[in-house]
């Protein structure tokens, strides 16, 4: 098992880069590695026989990086080449995820993971009146699906995300 398999996908960190995440986790997505004596590397960098380093934008790779996010190259400077989005760990995203006395609109509800036989992980909230969020009716099924997925991690950004865009987390 690699470490892909207890952070969110690269798909998912850019959704929640782009929702708004600001919490600082252990686990980066990023287009680039670090070499002691040269810093900060694109992975689309290569070298020639001759010696010279050439990008090659089109083969663009993504590595999950453990530490802090790269903010500057080894001159000190900002290094805009270099993008990275938060991979959380899925402990990460539940300190993130509502309490059930956290909010007004959460008071009332308690959440729950569900790991089914053909594992997939479902995430939800339910109300002791049955009713869910994400709402679990015929109609709703969409809503239902769209939360679930074969790895925690992901199943529980999407239902941060989900949260965020009905705004009940700020």
């Amino acid at each position: 098992m690699t470490m892909s398999n207890h952070t969110t996908s690269l798909e998912i960190s850019k959704q929640l880069k782009e929702a708004g995440w600001k919490k600082e986790t252990m686990w980066y997505w990023t287009n680039a590695y670090y070499v002691d004596h040269m810093g900060w590397i694109p992975t689309t960098l290569t070298w020639e026989k001759d010696g010279k380093a050439v990008i090659h934008p089109e083969k663009e790779r993504w590595i999950l990086n453990l530490g802090s996010p790269i903010e500057e190259d080894r001159y000190g400077k900002p290094d805009e080449r270099c993008i990275q989005y938060s991979a959380p760990l899925a402990t990460e995203i539940l300190e993130e995820l509502p309490k059930k006395d956290d909010t007004d609109n959460l008071a009332k509800w308690h959440f729950e993971i569900e790991l089914t036989k053909g594992g997939m992980f479902y995430c939800r909230y339910v109300h002791s009146s049955g009713k869910t969020i994400p709402e679990t009716s015929d109609e709703n099924e969409d809503n239902w699906i769209s939360i679930c997925d074969k790895s925690l991690a992901d199943s529980l950004a999407k239902m941060w995300l989900y949260l965020k865009q009905e705004g009940l987390i700020k």
